[in-house]
């Protein structure tokens, strides 16, 4: 999920997961996850989660197989 870049910087994001936090928390969820990516490029994003409470937890890995050598 994301934000058009043209709406970004207004609040969309926040209140989107501000939404998603209170219907989790009705439905009984005790955690919620995400996958960002580990580049450059996703550093704001990385900030964004952290403002709205989210903590840096671990590194995933990933195979990806269209690439791997025969």
């Amino acid at each position: 999920m994301s934000v058009a870049k043209e709406t970004r910087r207004q609040g969309i994001a926040s209140r989107l997961i501000d939404e998603l936090k209170k219907q989790a928390v009705k439905e009984g969820v005790e955690a919620l996850a995400l996958n960002s990516g580990l580049t450059a490029e996703r550093n704001a994003a990385h900030q964004f989660y952290q403002a709205v409470g989210f903590e840096k937890v671990t590194a995933g890995f990933a195979l990806h197989l269209k690439t791997q050598h025969k």
